[in-house]
């Protein structure tokens, strides 16, 4: 097993590393150092030596204590005075709904294009006409102006769903016989 790409605030996580040139029985621990761009979120971890693995183990009463966000990870083995840097790369820790009092998924793409949407229908919440799309807010914006903004904005959003496969398009293929 290997770092994973994200996890859960709240989730048990853990992998395993072996590595040849830093071998547990050879005295080489492992340590993780995450930093996070988000409240300047930092989190520390140390390996197990197990038989011929590094374990890292994180219990979920760990990890509800992480802040959601993207973390930049380096891994560095550890000998005496001997440290190399063995691998690095970035993690994702997703919120946990069950500790969140408020949630709104949406990505914000889908926020400004619902806003957009709630404007023309003359429903927009204060907050939604507080978005501002090329330094206008939407309640300043002529009909055909927000129209053209909702065509890009769900342009984008349909594109975004593709990239999710979130979006399944359907192809209804047709075969035309004469008879």
């Amino acid at each position: 097993m290997t770092e994973p790409k994200s996890f859960t605030a709240g989730e048990t996580v853990s992998w395993k590393v072996y590595s040849d040139k830093f071998h547990p029985a050879d005295g080489w621990e492992l340590s993780y150092h995450l930093r996070g761009s988000s409240y300047g979120a930092i989190i520390e971890i140390a390996a197990i030596p197990e038989d011929s693995n590094h374990s890292v183990y994180l219990s979920a009463d760990e990890t509800i204590t992480y802040q959601p966000g993207i973390y930049w990870w380096q891994c560095f083995a550890r000998s005496g005075d001997d440290q190399h840097l063995v691998a690095s790369g970035q993690i994702e820790v997703k919120a946990n709904l069950a500790t969140l009092e408020h949630y709104d998924g949406r990505s914000h793409v889908k926020k400004v294009l619902d806003a957009i949407e709630y404007t023309i229908l003359g429903k927009a919440s204060r907050d939604q006409l507080s978005y501002s799309i090329a330094g206008r807010s939407l309640s300043r914006m002529n009909p055909s102006e927000l129209l053209e903004w909702r065509d890009k904005y769900k342009a984008e959003y349909v594109q975004l769903q593709r990239k999710s496969g979130t979006l399944k398009d359907q192809i209804i293929k047709v075969r035309f016989t004469s008879t």
